[in-house]
């Protein structure tokens, strides 16, 4: 399950006013949101993946589902989440520490905190990808810069074994987009739809 655009306000709002899933786990929601990242992404994701100067956040392939290194463009929306989040966990190795003792929060915190603000078989953390993937392609950007974006696999085989492109920059305009199209649904304002013509 995944939001539309129309649950959209009423969720960010739920997730920013609750009191009881506490300020990492909050922002651990928004960060996995606005990223596009796999819960296991989000949790154990290490300060020193991230260079702040090139907005730029790196999930080594260790890390990642299909093996390969996977490179994240941060828009201004997630650098503001993580200028808030480096008070509570910034001395920890990982970004998502809900106690003092180094680890990454567990694997159903977020979910749990879905589940308290009354989003049980509305959403989960993982359809947070589908809603981003449904917003982006609805507005017309490129597939494989979506698929990119997601960190997928190339269907065909052979043009993935050849496809090494990063677009970044493609990514880096797109993810920001989305970002401000979020805070233009949470502020309640119209949005007119971009229909964007594929290149």
């Amino acid at each position: 399950p995944h939001l539309v655009a129309d649950d959209i306000p009423d969720f960010i709002r739920a997730v920013e006013a609750d009191t009881s899933m506490g300020e990492v786990v909050r922002i651990g929601i928004l960060f996995t949101l606005l990223t596009l990242a796999r819960t296991n992404e989000t949790r154990f994701a290490r300060w020193d993946e991230f260079d702040l100067e090139a907005r730029l956040w790196t999930v080594p392939a260790s890390r990642m589902k299909m093996g390969r290194t996977h490179i994240v463009p941060l828009s201004n929306q997630v650098m503001a989440l993580l200028e808030r989040l480096r008070p509570f966990t910034g001395q920890y190795d990982y970004l998502f520490v809900t106690c003092a003792n180094n680890r990454p929060m567990s694997e159903n915190a977020m979910l749990y905190a879905l589940y308290r603000i009354g989003y049980q078989r509305k959403i989960t953390i993982h359809g947070l990808r589908g809603t981003g993937s449904t917003f982006l392609n609805e507005a017309g950007f490129r597939g494989e810069v979506i698929e990119t974006a997601l960190a997928h696999r190339e269907k065909n085989a052979i043009r993935g074994a050849y496809n090494h492109a990063l677009y970044l920059e493609e990514r880096r305009h797109m993810l920001q987009w989305y970002a401000d199209h979020l805070d233009v649904l949470r502020s309640g304002a119209q949005v007119i739809p971009i229909n964007r013509k594929r290149a």
